[in-house]
């Protein structure tokens, strides 16, 4: 093989590297996301933050009855200045190179209280040549806390 094929050869094969580990790090900024998401429907839940819930969900505004199920939901799970633990956060959309829907399954505790398990309707829209988007989709109330997610009736609209 001549100088020049290799040298070209090398070329490709480092740009096909490097378009290779873009697509990767998309795809796991979008999973980091997806958990920054999470995590803040949980401290919106534990300070009682109606607004932030609301916000994250679609056709959540006020007079709605999404709306009304969040103020249920947070007089149940909510105790605003009590120390939060979060206990476990079971990921959703899952690592893909293009869109996806999946549950989340979380568990956290407020102060010495039991804790709350639910479940999260999470969408991963876009790709990785144009970037992703990751939304809430649907909140569960409480299940039990050995529940398993899938199919979870309960989930608020």
């Amino acid at each position: 093989m001549s100088r020049p094929v290799r040298i070209a050869l090398i070329v490709a094969l480092g740009a096909v590297f490097i378009v290779v580990s873009l697509g990767v790090g998309r795809v796991l900024g979008a999973r980091g996301a997806e958990r920054v998401l999470v995590e803040q429907v949980i401290r919106d839940q534990a300070s009682g933050n109606v607004q932030g819930i609301a916000r994250e969900l679609p056709n959540c505004g006020l007079g709605t009855k999404c709306h009304a199920n969040v103020v249920k939901l947070l007089a149940k799970v909510s105790g605003p200045g009590l120390p939060l633990e979060i206990l476990q956060i079971t990921q959703a959309a899952g690592v893909s190179p293009g869109g996806s829907t999946g549950v989340a399954r979380i568990a956290w505790h407020i102060g010495s209280r039991l804790p709350v398990v639910e479940c999260l309707v999470i969408q991963k829209t876009g790709n990785v040549v144009s970037g992703f988007g990751v939304h809430l989709i649907k909140l569960s109330n409480p299940i039990a806390r050995e529940g398993a997610c899938p199919g979870v009736p309960n989930l608020l609209v």
